[in-house]
């Protein structure tokens, strides 16, 4: 007996009148007084530090606004008033994003850089420098790391920067 092909496919058309602006952020989750808004691109201008940081100034009502470019998205603390919700909207989910990349911050990279080739040539000459040394070296390495993480912890509690370190 032969099988048949299933022809079932799902409907992924869009009505004409249900299209979205490809400049427009939309609503990826919402509570009642926190938005989550989602942007097409992780260098969309309302995403900048600048945006974020006026948004309570722009809307009275928000408390808080946060962007983490690299999930694309924009968390917004309100009041949960109709009037700071619609303003919202006017604000972030009509505005056209400026679509420029953020500036590269050098002292940035290179003290990353500086201690990434630092902890290579400690793996790769390991072999050479005594245990007390070696220790001392990876302490020297990861005690950065985890005073960021500890000082996180005491201004955020546990959020994903705690996590990272």
């Amino acid at each position: 007996m032969r099988k048949r092909k299933s022809t079932w496919r799902p409907v992924t058309k869009r009505r004409p009148g249900n299209a979205r602006p490809a400049t427009a952020m939309r609503v990826i989750h919402e509570l009642p007084r926190r938005i989550r808004f989602r942007a097409n691109s992780p260098f969309d201008g309302r995403l900048r530090d600048d945006f974020v940081d006026s948004l309570p100034d722009q809307v009275s009502g928000v408390s808080e606004a946060r962007a983490n470019p690299a999930s694309r998205s924009l968390v917004v603390h309100y009041d949960g008033a109709g009037e700071t919700r619609a303003a919202l909207f006017r604000l972030v989910a009509e505005k056209p994003p400026a679509l420029r990349p953020r500036p590269l911050a050098i002292g940035t990279v290179s003290g990353y850089l500086g201690r990434t080739v630092l902890a290579g040539s400690v793996f790769a000459l390991g072999f050479l420098v005594p245990a007390p040394l070696r220790a001392a070296l990876t302490w020297a390495i990861a005690v950065p790391t985890l005073v960021k993480g500890l000082s996180n912890l005491a201004a955020k509690g546990l959020c994903v920067e705690v996590l990272d370190a």
